[in-house]
């Protein structure tokens, strides 16, 4: 095909808002073309009307691009769908697009809908484009939709962006299944009813939601297709209720997975009787369907959110009693006690028990003793708490592979290798046995670092349940690098200048290793910034110098430790625990192992 895009659109809508600027089609003609270019790294081919007015007759000349285009992009608005020209278009395409070979490709439409405006109908659209969920490209604001136009300020231009870039995202895609296939498709536009992807991963039904969670909806939609995941809804779905409620639920029934983003607006609401939200619907619809075994209900609600609407309070309520929203919470490191270290988070008051035990016995060393009984020691001692209905514990086993890191030494050095060996298997045997029994309300996270993820292999089991439920975290964006360098200070009432912030950024990299060693310069920098006056201005660029930057902060903040010490003994005794806390990579016992500080524990230690 010699056009990969056709872009479609009412001339009016190319006048910008501001003399003197481009237009809006314009704009989004120059952005699109140049993130399609980057994406299939060539240049693309994109066909727009730039010459013609809306009062000329339909021409020849469209008619022979529509029949080489590719994939379709219709900028829809009031004037596009008023514009018999336009609508002709959208129908010329369509009607090759079936008789060429369809208009589906791999479960996925080859128009791409744009939305510019709010739309009251889409009635004078062909059936086939009225189906398709469309790319909107407006936010609502104070119950008015605003265009994503950058007269209206330079976040609306960042907006635009990224919906362009989303876009370019899904069209390349295409045009490469397209190049694949050799311009066949699918042809009847029926999806796929197994809802897998080619990757063969679950599919995910990414409920609809209320403006104000649209935003991360987009996110959300964005990284999970990137990753491979079938999103569903993937068509737009009816208006009215009753088709709203059997179209969902056919979707249910095809995902793994049902994903909803609750806000503080209720929503729109489908025609018919009920007068329930989409989001009330949906949440309905999956409560109903996990009972029936196969889908997951995933809920996110940002903490704090309150709405004034009494619908979608009463929404929320309900949400949060469904859930069992009374949560005990037992977080702690496993260190070269694991079992202990279990032991005293769940003996803290109010985790399992008031926290008063008679006798002689603490409640740590009772909850210990029933712990290392057998593998059924956690189960034993949640059942004893005789917790009351809804109320779920919540264990965070947090640096999970500390359990490998003080086991490696150990066998290093051959000190209570047996011991800490039997200890490690027994604790993640608690773990696992948790898991058999799915109809207590005990939920586990572990955290731990990616490159100890071949560890888990040397406990059986241990691997299949975190495949069963692994989320790798992905790495910090240079934007994301920013907001936790400005947000923890302005948490604390101060600023930052913009150049220790570019700096800093610039410093820590790509190198997640380098996000601790960015947080200890911080809190230097901070406390030298605190200890030059009276804490007013900006934390600047000297403050950060002078403490050493990345690169030397924590030496000197160590030698500076060191000479405060007062005398020789106190000295010797700081080296020695300096030595026995880190570790040098020219050990031999350590050869083929991670390097990792922190080796060693207070049972290490003797007089000196």
């Amino acid at each position: 095909m010699q056009n990969e895009l056709f872009i479609s659109y009412a001339h009016l809508d190319d006048q910008p808002l501001t003399t003197g600027q481009q237009g809006w089609v314009s704009r989004f003609h120059a952005t699109l073309e140049a993130l399609v270019n980057s994406r299939i790294g060539r240049k693309s081919k994109i066909w727009r009307d730039e010459s013609l007015q809306g009062n000329n007759v339909f021409s020849d000349e469209i008619v022979a691009q529509l029949e080489q285009t590719a994939v379709f992009v219709p900028i829809v608005t009031s004037r596009y769908l008023a514009s018999e020209w336009c609508t002709r278009e959208v129908k010329e395409f369509c009607g090759r697009a079936q008789r060429s070979g369809g208009l589906v490709v791999d479960n996925k439409s080859r128009v791409f809908k744009v939305i510019k405006t709010p739309l009251d109908t889409q009635e004078s659209l062909p059936q086939v484009l009225k189906d398709v969920l469309g790319y909107e490209f407006f936010i609502v604001e104070e119950g008015a939709p605003l265009e994503l136009d950058p007269a209206y300020g330079d976040e609306y231009g960042k907006l635009f962006t990224r919906k362009v870039a989303i876009l370019a995202f899904e069209v390349s895609k295409m045009l490469k299944a397209l190049g694949t296939k050799g311009g066949t498709s699918d042809g009847d536009g029926h999806e796929d009813p197994t809802g897998q992807t080619p990757s063969g991963k679950p599919t995910i039904y990414l409920a609809e939601c209320s403006y104000d969670r649209k935003p991360a909806r987009e996110l959300v939609e964005g990284e999970l297709k990137r990753l491979g995941y079938l999103v569903l809804p993937d068509q737009r779905l009816p208006s009215d209720e009753a088709d709203y409620v059997a179209a969902v639920e056919r979707l249910l029934a095809r995902s793994a997975l049902s994903i909803h983003l609750v806000g503080d607006h209720y929503g729109a609401v489908p025609d018919g009787t009920n007068l329930k939200s989409v989001g009330v619907l949906q949440n309905e619809l999956a409560v109903a369907r996990c009972k029936l075994g196969g889908l997951t209900r995933l809920i996110w609600l940002p903490a704090g959110t309150q709405s004034e609407q009494a619908p979608q309070r009463a929404f929320i309520d309900s949400l949060m009693a469904q859930a069992g929203t009374a949560w005990r919470m037992a977080q702690f490191r496993p260190g070269g006690d694991p079992i202990g270290a279990m032991a005293r988070a769940l003996a803290q008051d109010g985790v399992l028990f008031p926290g008063q035990t008679p006798g002689g016995l603490s409640l740590t060393e009772i909850v210990e003793a029933s712990l290392r009984m057998s593998k059924l020691g956690l189960i034993d001692i949640v059942e004893q708490a005789n917790l009351a209905d809804g109320v779920n514990l919540l264990l965070v086993v947090d640096q999970f592979e500390e359990l490998f890191r003080y086991r490696q030494l150990n066998v290093a050095r051959r000190e209570t290798a047996h011991g800490i060996s039997e200890d490690a298997t027994a604790f993640v045997n608690l773990l696992l046995e948790v898991k058999e029994l799915a109809s207590l309300p005990i939920f586990i996270v572990l955290t731990m670092r990616s490159d100890f993820l071949s560890d888990c292999t040397q406990f059986p089991g241990l691997t299949e349940a975190i495949n069963a439920g692994q989320y790798l975290v992905p790495r910090m964006t240079r934007d994301e690098r920013r907001a936790a360098i400005v947000g923890p200070v302005g948490v604390g009432g101060a600023e930052i200048s913009p150049v220790l912030v570019t700096r800093l950024v610039n410093d820590v990299g790509d190198n997640p290793d380098q996000l601790s060693i960015l947080q200890h310069a911080l809190n230097r920098t901070w406390a030298r910034w605190r200890g030059n006056g009276d804490g007013t201005g900006p934390l600047d660029l000297a403050h950060y110098e002078a403490i050493g930057t990345m690169a030397h902060a924590l030496d000197q903040h160590a030698e500076r430790a060191y000479a405060e010490l007062a005398t020789p003994r106190q000295q010797q005794i700081c080296e020695k625990l300096f030595k026995a806390t880190t570790v040098r990579l020219n050990e031999p016992w350590q050869a083929g192992e991670q390097a990792f500080a922190r080796v060693c524990g207070r049972f290490h230690l003797v007089p000196i």
